[in-house]
């Protein structure tokens, strides 16, 4: 018990010293078991607006990336639709050479023709979330309804009258300073030597007219090399997109360890000030006992 005037306010500013190292140690030891500097972001003194512009940065950058990577998905399945029609259009020049070779009927080229275009309206009228990805902007609308069931006007002439959609192409903001246009619409020029090469083709046969067959073979000819620039667009599109995308995502890293400097506890520092605060807090102790083991005689010893 002190009782004593002569150490009553050593005893005092003992306890009092002793009470802030404990709460010392708490913190420190807090910081280390969360591995954040602060319970809460209102109490990150002196740096909470600059984490919080930090922050802000950081929510912006991801949104880009949730974006463009949903762009690049978009992009990667067109240019699988296109792969297949391109397919498409190679067996089909090799079903017309055979046609002509034949010069008849006998290999049943209009069925052949009626499922290379059943195979093309799957490929154009594929969609994302909803979205048809060859009908412009008009994503909600399907770019082809029945390719089967429409006849072409003139043999031998390209036209989009199977298209729904418009040429308007699709815009995403990539990043602050980028806005970019994305994809290919189902009016382009490949998918119309595509089309009308293959009626072209089943008006041939019909007629039984080489010449229509042979236009229809040019046709489709030109529609092989217009699919393969189509894909070079749409692959041109994924590569700016995943270049933006690398700049993202070392921005991303760059905000994240500017925000884990201010907030994320040094592990290695805290835990010398932890060791430092506990050999004091023993000094501590080890004083207030010395204190309480005091009498007058030591004084006047």
């Amino acid at each position: 018990m002190v009782d004593r005037i002569s150490t009553a306010a050593f005893h005092q500013q003992t306890l009092r010293d002793s009470g802030n190292i404990t709460a010392t140690l708490a913190e420190l030891n807090r910081q280390i078991s969360s591995g954040k500097k602060a319970n809460s972001f209102v109490d990150l003194n002196g740096v909470v607006e600059r984490v919080s512009g930090f922050n802000t940065k950081l929510s912006r950058v991801e949104n880009y990336l949730t974006t463009n990577n949903a762009v690049v998905n978009r992009l990667s399945i067109m240019d699988q639709s296109v792969t297949q029609m391109q397919q498409i259009a190679q067996d089909f020049l090799s079903n017309i050479t055979a046609r002509i070779s034949i010069n008849g009927p006998e290999m049943n080229l209009q069925a052949i023709a009626a499922a290379a275009l059943n195979n093309i309206e799957d490929q154009m009228n594929v969609s994302v979330e909803g979205r048809y990805l060859f009908s412009g902007s008009k994503t909600s609308t399907p770019p082809i309804t029945d390719l089967t069931s429409i006849a072409i006007t003139t043999p031998g002439v390209a036209e989009d009258n199977y298209y729904n959609g418009n040429s308007v192409k699709i815009s995403a903001r990539v990043s602050d300073a980028f806005e970019m246009q994305y994809g290919v619409t189902g009016d382009n020029i490949a998918f119309q030597n595509l089309i009308s090469g293959i009626k072209t083709a089943i008006s041939g046969d019909a007629a039984n007219n080489t010449q229509t067959l042979q236009q229809a073979f040019q046709m489709v000819t030109d529609a092989v090399d217009g699919l393969a620039t189509v894909r070079a667009e749409v692959n041109s599109n994924m590569a700016s997109l995943n270049s933006v995308n690398e700049q993202h995502q070392n921005l991303r890293l760059y905000w994240k360890e500017a925000i884990s400097i201010e907030t994320d506890t040094d592990i290695a520092e805290a835990s010398i000030l932890v060791a430092a605060n506990q050999t004091l807090l023993q000094a501590s102790f080890q004083t207030f006992a010395s204190l309480s083991r005091l009498r007058l005689t030591d004084y006047l010893n």
